[in-house]
């Protein structure tokens, strides 16, 4: 399972071999149930624990408006140059059998999405209702979920740094 290649290749890094530190994982929780499936996965694995942005259910909850702070925080680490990369960064994710990424590939693959990323208008579903506009980096076959992994590691890990009681919310 994904997770566990995760879990597997971050125990191979020898720096974070060599700290005691908790891991936080933070999945979506706008997807029914799946977020406290995952939560559940992840207990078996040390070190680990899922952040509740609320009481009632794992992860936290993308909305339109954080959305625009992911966008307004990543948009600050680029133009600023705040934004770093491990010398460990990977994927376990499989795009192909002839798929091969290093650092740079993946680094080249953020930008991609980076730059795909737009505005989108979405028509009323009926008469009574409003138009949607959100942001995006999915167009056609394309998918943004580095981009959006990216920024949500930006505002959660600067949420979590800035208010450390935040890790209360932790199981």
């Amino acid at each position: 399972m994904l997770l566990r290649r995760h879990y597997e290749e971050l125990n191979k890094i020898n720096a974070l071999k060599a700290m005691s530190t908790k891991r936080c994982f933070i999945p979506e929780n706008n997807l029914g149930m799946e977020a406290s499936h995952l939560d559940t996965m992840v207990r078996s694995f040390t070190q680990v624990y899922t952040f509740w942005e609320k009481e009632t259910r794992p992860g936290i909850c993308k909305t339109a408006a954080v959305t625009r702070e992911y966008q307004f925080l990543m948009n600050n680490a680029l133009y600023n140059q705040t934004i770093r990369f491990s010398k460990h960064l990977f994927t376990t994710s499989r795009m192909g059998k002839d798929a091969t990424y290093t650092a740079e590939t993946i680094k080249a693959l953020l930008e991609e999405q980076t730059l795909r990323y737009h505005w989108e208008k979405k028509p009323a579903s009926d008469a009574f209702g409003k138009e949607k506009v959100t942001v995006t980096g999915k167009l056609h076959d394309k998918q943004d979920d580095l981009l959006i992994a990216t920024m949500m590691v930006l505002y959660w890990g600067r949420a979590i740094m800035k208010n450390p009681r935040r890790l209360a919310s932790m199981n």
